[in-house]
């Protein structure tokens, strides 16, 4: 079921946008002052581009999208555009000629609302991940676009909305939801009449971390495998031919990542591919390696197997608890204790990862 809230929400994140009485745009990844750890939700963006059909397959060059700084205001899912720009709603579509003054274009278009950190996010994963089928800010335009297009033809809402998006996997029947933007269905304005009045990790900045670093390697635990099945299958490793060794440690975080360790590589391949987490860039690698110095003077051996594939453990869709009530993913469930912005760095990581040119399905008109 599709969402018609009355604030704008970001398209990417699906949290709303809020209202700054700063019309300066937010640097969160230095730190922004002050800062808090909600307060990146009151740094947003609209971006505008060609509508879908009229960039058919694609692609969509990064020039034709157009990024403006805007800030919420009190009309219904409005934000004004500076410096000068106009007040639009966000995620409605617009006539050609609407805002010729500002947006000259000849057809339909959206200003669709993102969060800064949300796009700042976006355009790491661009960078940094394998796994992601978004290459360009062009290829993040096209994919809203096409979402939109999606929502909009199919509920006629006429009003804002947040786009539904893919619940099933690439290659299974098309579903489309608001599940995986992995949050609670009553965390997510519009419709609801039990909207949640209380904070929670997913409020959190995903962008700017404070302690990140220190929380994360808290988490070690000693590496204490003593099977010899264990240390038999490190050998084995260890005598593949290189070519074979370096291509299972390239692909060594490709998801899906199993949460149970087997300890068949050796553990200082897996230090290296913690290191190499996608979503923790960053990660302070001096720190890393003080606690390493320490450990082994003391020592001892980290797990770092353990921790990368607890880092890596993919965000589930909320599961009820006994009482009804939803139980949005965390780290927690996997033995993790880290920062609440980390938790929603990976929500926010993963949805992206996810996205891919026209997964609604919308009809090539050719």
């Amino acid at each position: 079921m599709a969402a018609t809230p009355d604030c704008p929400m970001c398209t990417i994140c699906g949290i709303r946008i809020f209202e700054s009485s700063s019309h300066r745009e937010r640097t969160f990844g230095s730190g922004p002052f002050p800062w808090a750890p909600d307060v990146w939700k009151t740094s947003g963006i609209v971006i505008t581009g060609p509508h879908w059909p009229s960039y058919r397959k694609g692609p969509v060059l990064n020039d034709s999208v157009r990024r403006h700084i805007a800030t919420p205001t009190w009309d219904p899912a409005g934000m004004d555009i500076h410096p000068l720009g106009p007040r639009v709603s966000t995620q409605v579509l617009y006539s050609a000629g609407a805002h010729d003054g500002f947006n000259p274009t000849t057809e339909q278009h959206w200003y669709l609302g993102i969060h800064s950190a949300c796009e700042d996010i976006a355009k790491l994963v661009i960078r940094r991940s394998r796994e992601a089928r978004i290459r360009s800010m062009g290829d993040l335009w096209m994919i809203l676009d096409q979402r939109c297009t999606k929502t909009d033809s199919e509920h006629f809402f006429g009003t804002s909305f947040l786009p539904e998006i893919p619940e099933n996997l690439p290659g299974e029947p098309l579903e489309l939801s608001l599940s995986r933007y992995y949050l609670p269905f009553d965390a997510i304005p519009g419709d609801q009449a039990d909207a949640r009045d209380f904070y929670e990790w997913y409020e959190d900045d995903p962008l700017f971390i404070p302690d990140l670093t220190r929380r994360i390697i808290s988490n070690l635990q000693k590496y204490e495998p003593t099977a010899e099945t264990v240390a038999q299958s490190v050998k084995e490793f260890e005598e593949l031919p290189q070519e074979v060794k370096d291509n299972i440690l390239h692909r060594l975080l490709d998801q899906p990542l199993a949460l149970d360790c087997t300890y068949s590589i050796p553990a200082y391949h897996w230090k290296q591919a913690f290191l190499n987490i996608p979503f923790l860039w960053d990660l302070d690698k001096s720190k890393v390696d003080k606690e390493i110095l320490k450990a082994k003077l003391a020592g001892i051996e980290w797990d770092w197997e353990k921790i990368t594939r607890q880092l890596m453990t993919p965000v589930t869709i909320c599961d009820q608890s006994d009482d009804g009530d939803p139980i949005p993913w965390n780290y927690d469930q996997v033995g993790l204790t880290v920062p609440h912005g980390l938790n929603n760095r990976r929500r926010i990581w993963q949805i992206l990862e996810e996205m891919y040119p026209n997964d609604v399905e919308l009809e090539d008109e050719e």
